[in-house]
């Protein structure tokens, strides 16, 4: 087999590559950066600004907390119908291709959102923007995997940090406009996100390339079931899920916990703050160790270090077993997606890449719709939220086990 390798500049594209008009635009460390920028765009401006944005979208358009609701569920709505299509469409298209596609609905969903007063109108744009978030991440996910054979871990978790890079962002940014421009605030900030969306999509155009094919790795699957039925594949998605259900529960409402153990509003916020920063180095750091160890080992080593972190405040709930667990999740949790997402990519080859990395953010996605509902169902239940944080210690058990038995297809990598 023509394995292509990634480890060192012009390493990257054999001439048999080059004849079939694989040279690449940039070198693939460059189209990891871009990623980087996507991750940014789609997911902290996409998804995660739209909570700190709403208050002033509310005040000034007048809507209700449920509408409020309601169009944070369309952008996820609009990502679950999606996902599955947008790793088919990079099969078939090319990821460079998708990656555009989706950019392009991101930017005119974050200049809509500018311009628009009309509710019905705001639901469309956040629907647009979370589908052309799915296009984005699964495709440049995919092309960047392609390209790296050999460090697929550090380059999956360098754009994993891109969406810390936004929070940070994103929490200098709407406050500034908020307390400047008032009213019109909110509108300049997606604006401000539109014209960097467009920037992105500009590099993306300029930089990044669809990564070679090795001999015998052009078929396109004779059925995607034969993808969503592979027990590898399977395996990775049911642990995506589960990662993504109990991601969701610890950022909707470990802060309740806090507060609600007489933790103060400032401490926890500086809490949260350092969880921020250190979630910036913990995908790049964890996709190094898997480089080394293994996905599978570790896998395992980030699900304990985050069962860890979880359990700290069940046991003893107190400033310091908060502080102590945001210091673990912030050196854990950004792990689990970019191991996630190069584990999956190594579970089937070629143009089935994609594919499957459709189907396991699928389930990612469903996990979390169930999560803060399940969750929510069982605090009003029991009146406290231990029960529902153990419950997430028992799935992420579960998803150690799925973990220990994470291999690689044939021919994947070395």
């Amino acid at each position: 087999m023509n394995e292509h390798k990634t480890g060192g500049p012009g390493a990257f594209a054999t001439p048999a590559d080059r004849a079939q008009g694989h040279e690449p635009r940039s070198q693939p460390w460059m189209m990891a950066v871009v990623g980087l920028f996507i991750v940014m765009v789609v997911i902290a401006f996409g998804r995660l600004a739209f909570g700190m944005l709403l208050p002033e979208m509310r005040a000034s358009l007048d809507l209700s907390y449920r509408q409020g609701g309601y169009l944070a569920a369309a952008s996820g709505l609009g990502y679950l119908i999606t996902v599955m299509p947008a790793g088919v469409m990079a099969a078939r298209w090319g990821g460079r291709n998708t990656i555009l596609l989706g950019m392009v609905l991101v930017t005119l969903s974050f200049f809509g959102l500018t311009l628009s007063s009309h509710y019905l109108l705001l639901f469309g744009f956040m629907a647009m923007l979370g589908m052309g978030s799915a296009f984005a991440q699964i495709s440049q996910v995919a092309l960047v995997a392609g390209w790296f054979v050999e460090r697929r871990g550090a380059a999956l978790g360098l754009i994993s940090s891109g969406g810390g890079l936004g929070l940070l962002i994103i929490g200098l940014l709407v406050p500034f406009l908020a307390a400047h421009y008032g009213d019109v605030g909110w509108r300049l900030a997606w604006g401000l996100f539109g014209v960097l969306s467009m920037i992105v999509a500009g590099l993306v155009l300029l930089c990044m390339s669809d990564p070679p094919v090795a001999h015998g790795r052009t078929r396109l699957p004779s059925s995607n079931w034969d993808v969503y039925r592979n027990p590898r594949v399977l395996r990775v998605a049911i642990l995506y899920g589960i990662i993504g259900t109990t991601y969701i529960v610890q950022a909707v409402f470990m802060v309740s916990f806090m507060l609600s153990e007489g933790v103060s509003a400032h401490t926890a916020g500086t809490i949260v703050a350092v969880f921020g920063i250190l979630g910036l180095f913990a995908g790049p750091v964890w996709g190094v160790v898997s480089d080394t160890l293994g996905r599978s080992r570790a896998l395992i080593l980030c699900l304990a270090t985050v069962i860890i972190a979880t359990m700290l405040p069940l046991l003893m709930a107190n400033t310091l077993t908060f502080a102590l667990h945001y210091v673990l999740l912030g050196c854990s949790l950004g792990g689990l997606f970019p191991l996630s997402q190069a584990a999956t990519t190594e579970q089937v080859t070629g143009s089935e890449v994609p594919v499957a990395l459709g189907f396991a953010n699928l389930l990612f996605a469903i996990g979390q719709l169930v999560g803060p509902v399940m969750a929510g169902w069982l605090i009003d239940l029991t009146g406290g939220f231990r029960v529902g944080f153990w419950i997430t210690c028992v799935l992420m058990m579960i998803g150690m086990v799925l973990a220990s038995r994470i291999g690689r297809a044939d021919g994947v990598g070395h």
